[in-house]
């Protein structure tokens, strides 16, 4: 009796300009990795960045449908969205943020893509 299993396994490495991507493992047996193409962090932007009143976050997608989350730095949600993006700007009121580090993630059925943000009073 022959069984085959199947694992996926999703990682976290650093793109060429030290920010975070999504990989994941194409062939478990050999270990290559392949990003995922659909979530694109240089397509990916959050300004100002630090922020006090109000957040800016665009994503440059053709009609996607993306879940945005943000998470304090505990790995509490504290906001959670989903978003249509056509190379628009969606705007999020942060006044009543503490103080603090705060990382926002964008998800499609591709993977994840996550950025630090900070706000300042």
């Amino acid at each position: 009796m022959k069984i085959l299993l199947l694992i996926s396994l999703n990682a976290a490495a650093l793109n060429n300009v030290y920010e975070p991507v999504t990989v994941n493992v194409l062939n478990p047996c050999s270990g290559s990795l392949g990003v995922l193409e659909n979530l694109n962090p240089s397509d990916f932007m959050i300004y100002p960045n630090p922020s006090n009143q109000a957040l800016n976050v665009s994503y440059i997608g053709q009609n996607e449908k993306i879940d945005l989350r943000i998470f304090d730095a505990l790995g509490n949600e504290i906001y959670k969205d989903k978003l249509n993006f056509n190379s628009q700007i969606h705007t999020i009121n942060t006044e009543t943020l503490s103080n603090g580090v705060y990382y926002m993630q964008l998800s499609n059925k591709f993977g994840d893509l996550r950025k630090s943000f900070t706000i300042v009073h």
